[in-house]
Formats: structure tokens, C-alpha cells, sequence
């Protein structure tokens, strides 16, 4: 990545030309607002003669109604595109700027086919995303996006996951698949879905015991491999997880399976959220840097926990516990 100095000082980014598209914009919406409202009005003024001639004054109530929602309706999605093009503009300069070993599309997400190789929730009925980054960064093949995973109950779409979701290439494919999913999962959204999806919980892979008492009270681990699962969970990748759940209503899931990495965090901010009318100036983009770091350092950090557990097999056992013991953090 280049920092975010260099991009702004190297005129790689020019905050000024980003700013003066947000303006330009923004002055369209209004001349567009303009032309919308004398529409209404003309729809409105058309009603009312309408009215006074064949003596109806439903008429005029309807056009009037007509009118108003004509005028709404072209507001709100002249504001829902011009939040799109000044959206695409300021992220996709950016980010091709200050990581071009990753590209970057700005409403593209991680696949539905690659999300459910995680087996992190067994029941959803939409799946949307977008902000995904996809390529090697340092020697690693890998790939995030923001995900939004709604369950619809009763005619009700209910929140399932929100947050970044991360693929991450493994060089060696794993002898089995192992789940850690928040134990709260299993008492919010699972619950809101029903006695069926705790059926499919039961029936999927075999839960595991972690004797760390920490660990327990957040988390579940299902594995189709226990040796591999408990090399994997070492004490400081259960401190890394650990460190996204508590104090905080974030929720981090993380598998293995076949040869990759999934990691995701439910609950999580909007990273990258664009608000039209506040100016782009370099707080803006420093923010912006930041949360990117935070998601490139997670997907290291990722990499270098499970390698290591990969490559040096129980060596924690003999360095830190037994598997009997239980860790306090």
C-alpha cells in the first residue's frame, strides 16, 4: 500500500478535482430538483382547471396527491444516483491510488458461492454487498468485501450478517473443515429463523470442546477434523478473535475449508459510507485509509495465525497448555 501521505503530497490524488465532482453533483440535483418541483406544479395547476370545468373536485385532490408523489419519487432517486456516481468516483480514484496491487469495485461483493463454503449461517434469502477488494497483497492471494445478508420471516428481512467478509488463499488444503461461529449466533439471528435451523446446526459438523472457559462463553466450534481444529485454535488466535467480541457487539466467525481462509464480522460499521453533502478534504480520505488498513492488517494477521499453527502442529500445547487447561486472558 502507499501511504496516504504520499498519495496526497505525490498529487496521485487530487483532493480538489474530487471535490469539485462532488460540487458539480450536487448543483445538478438541484437544477434537476428544480425541474421536477415545476412538473409537480404543472400536474397540480392542470388537476385544478380540471377540476373547476367538470365541477369534480376529486380531481383536483388526485392530481394534487399525483403531483407530491411525482415529486418525491424523482428527489429521492436523483439523490440515491448522484450519492452512486460521487460514491464511484471518489472510492475508485482512491483506493486504484493507494493500493494498486488490489483492484477495487465499488457495488461488487464477494460471492454467494463463497460465502456459503464458510458454513457461517445456514439460512439466508438475499445476499448483497459491495467495496470489494480482490488480488495478492504481499505474497497472498486475497479477498473482502462488505456483506449484507437478510433472512426474510413473515414478510420481515431481518439483519443476518452485516460487515466484512474476507477470503483468503491457503497454499495447502486443510485435512478437514472446522467452524468458530459466536455463541450468540446461535441465540439471535439463528433463533429469530426457528426450531428448523437449529436442527441443521445439530445435523451439520460435529461441535468440538475447547477447554478455555473465555473462549466457551463466546464462541462454538464445529469441525470435521478435531486434531487440526485445536493446532488451529492456538491461545493467540483465540485472543484474536476473542478481541473482536469482547466489549463490543461485534460478532467474528472464522473457517477453514478445503484451501482457504473465511473470516467475517457481523455487526461491524460502515467503513466506507459516503455522505453527499459534507465536503472531501483530506480527514475525509485519512479515514478512509485507515479503515482499509484495518481490513488488509486483519487479513495478515489472518494468514500469519493460521500458518504458523499450520507449520508447527501442537507446538502451543508444549509452549502455553494442555489441551485440559484452561487459558485466562
Amino acid at each position: 500500500m502507499i501511504s496516504i501521505y504520499e498519495a496526497i503530497t505525490g498529487k496521485i490524488i487530487d483532493i480538489n478535482e474530487l471535490e469539485s465532482f462532488r460540487l458539480k453533483k450536487l448543483k445538478e440535483r438541484k437544477h434537476r430538483t428544480l425541474t421536477a418541483f415545476i412538473s409537480s406544479i404543472s400536474v397540480a395547476i392542470i388537476s385544478i382547471v380540471l377540476s373547476i370545468i367538470i365541477y369534480n373536485g376529486w380531481v383536483m385532490i388526485t392530481g394534487i396527491i399525483i403531483a407530491v408523489i411525482i415529486f418525491l419519487i424523482v428527489r429521492g432517486s436523483q439523490l440515491v444516483s448522484i450519492k452512486k456516481n460521487i460514491k464511484e468516483n471518489l472510492l475508485q480514484s482512491f483506493f486504484k491510488a493507494v493500493i494498486p496491487e488490489m483492484s477495487y469495485s465499488t457495488y461488487d461483493h464477494v460471492s454467494r458461492e463463497q460465502f456459503e463454503k464458510s458454513k457461517f449461517i445456514w439460512s439466508y434469502t438475499h445476499h448483497s454487498g459491495e467495496n470489494h477488494f480482490a488480488g495478492k497483497l504481499n505474497n497472498i492471494n486475497i479477498e473482502f468485501s462488505e456483506l449484507l445478508l437478510t433472512e426474510t420471516i413473515d414478510k420481515i428481512r431481518l439483519p443476518v450478517f452485516t460487515g466484512p467478509y474476507f477470503v483468503i488463499q491457503f497454499p495447502d488444503k486443510f485435512k478437514g473443515r472446522t467452524v468458530v461461529k459466536p455463541f450468540s449466533k446461535e441465540t439471535t439471528a439463528d433463533r429469530k429463523i426457528g426450531n428448523f435451523i437449529q436442527k441443521i446446526i445439530k445435523s451439520g459438523d460435529p461441535e468440538i470442546s475447547i477447554n478455555d472457559k473465555s473462549f466457551n462463553e463466546e464462541f462454538k466450534v464445529f469441525s470435521t477434523n478435531e486434531n487440526e481444529a485445536k493446532n488451529i485454535l492456538t491461545k493467540e488466535f483465540r485472543s484474536f478473535l476473542l478481541s473482536y467480541t469482547l466489549n463490543s457487539k461485534t460478532e467474528a466467525f472464522f473457517s477453514i475449508n478445503e484451501n482457504k481462509i473465511y473470516f467475517g464480522l457481523n455487526k461491524f460499521e460502515d467503513l466506507f459510507k459516503i455522505e453527499v453533502k459534507k465536503p472531501i478534504n483530506k480527514n475525509l480520505l485519512e479515514k478512509y485509509y485507515n479503515n482499509l488498513k484495518t481490513l488488509t492488517n486483519i487479513s495478515e494477521k489472518l494468514y500469519e495465525l493460521v500458518d504458523f499453527a499450520y507449520k508447527n502442529p501442537k507446538i502451543h500445547d508444549n509452549r502455553f497448555l494442555n489441551y485440559n487447561d484452561e487459558i485466562k486472558y
